[in-house]
């Protein structure tokens, strides 16, 4: 709690002769008796001798921005599920060094790679670029922006079986 935080404060305060600026997020009443996010940053002031006389500080609403964050966290949280509970494989690639960064549970099903394996440096290459110019004609359409449609690969599981893609 936003009490709790001040006591801290005024307890290392007390023990250590200094204190930071700090920030504090709290729920706050306005007048007319609902209730707002503030964040308001403290700073120490003190006096010639380097005592501390008091504080100040700036509270600013940050309602809006709670309410944003909250519903990217929850959109996040959707597209989280789409993404992992598709039937099929879904792959993200970082597309300057063609890295896998995140795949979906039924790539690792079909391929029988663990994700940290297909996600470590070493593995792309072993399971899905098997041939060098369909990872470049890849690369080439990204790079002119075009859109690959039917664009087949071929991929090898970890036992060592090949298999399609689209």
């Amino acid at each position: 709690s936003i009490k709790d935080q001040f006591q801290e404060r005024q307890k290392s305060y007390l023990e250590n002769s200094a204190i930071d600026s700090a920030v504090f997020e709290f729920k706050l009443m306005v007048k007319n008796g609902d209730y707002i996010w503030v964040e308001t940053i403290s700073n120490p002031v003190s006096d010639d001798k380097g005592n501390l006389i008091g504080f100040q500080g700036v509270t600013r609403d940050i309602s809006d921005w709670k309410k944003a964050n909250a519903e990217l966290i929850q959109s996040r949280e959707r597209l989280s599920k789409v993404f992992n509970s598709a039937p099929f494989a879904i792959s993200i690639i970082r597309i300057s060094d063609f890295k896998l960064i995140e795949v979906n549970d039924a790539v690792l099903k079909i391929t029988g790679y663990s994700k940290e394996e297909i996600l470590s440096k070493e593995t792309p290459e072993i399971y899905i670029w098997l041939n060098p110019d369909v990872k470049s004609k890849y690369r080439d359409s990204i790079n002119k922006k075009e859109k690959l449609i039917h664009f087949e690969i071929q991929y090898k599981t970890k036992n060592g079986e090949l298999g399609n893609a689209l």
